[in-house]
């Protein structure tokens, strides 16, 4: 493994994050007056239904999703996906995120004794969580919602999008080389 390929994996959200974010986006995307069934969630979001089931529980138990048992139960959105942000997605499922953390690993690591990098994480963390602040769950379900968009028009009019025609080359190229391999 490369030494930027380790770095990658440190900065990275757990998987479990990973996966409430997609079921809460889908969840937001479709949401309305109606239950939303967790095996429809795990369709929309690609989310194997175990885990999901696990990460829409544990977002229930934070307040950001309704859950009901039995029939006509489900998931629902606690509240709007614009005033849910990704950083309470990410507290709810790992609530001990925030706890500062050496970046290189050390026991002892802090602002009186700070490791060559410690000043450098401090205020990148300080940027991520910032930025986790503003992003919110619909945010990520607009997104996840275009991206879907333009596959499903590709599909059907083998043709890009005007918008997105320089984008769709470059993906053809990088899809075509990935398939040759």
């Amino acid at each position: 493994m490369l030494c930027a390929e380790v770095l990658i994996v440190v900065l990275s959200l757990s998987q479990p994050v990973g996966h409430a974010i997609l079921a809460i986006s889908c969840l937001e995307r479709c949401s309305g007056a109606d239950w939303n069934l967790a095996k429809d969630l795990s369709a929309c979001s690609g989310v194997p239904l175990p885990s999901l089931s696990k990460v829409l529980n544990t977002l229930g138990q934070a307040g950001l999703v309704k859950t009901k048992r039995g029939y006509r139960g489900g998931f629902m959105m606690a509240r709007p996906g614009r005033e849910i942000s990704l950083r309470e997605v990410v507290e709810a499922v790992e609530p001990r995120v925030d706890e500062p953390r050496c970046f290189l690993g050390f026991a002892e690591c802090s602002d009186d004794r700070g490791c060559p990098a410690h000043e450098f994480w401090k205020e990148e963390r300080l940027k991520i969580q910032e930025y986790l602040e503003r992003m919110t769950v619909a945010d990520v379900g607009e997104f996840e919602w275009n991206r879907e968009s333009w596959s499903y028009h590709l599909a059907w009019n083998h043709e890009p999008l005007p918008v997105l025609g320089e984008l769709q080359a470059q993906q053809d190229v990088g899809a075509a080389e990935h398939r040759d391999e």
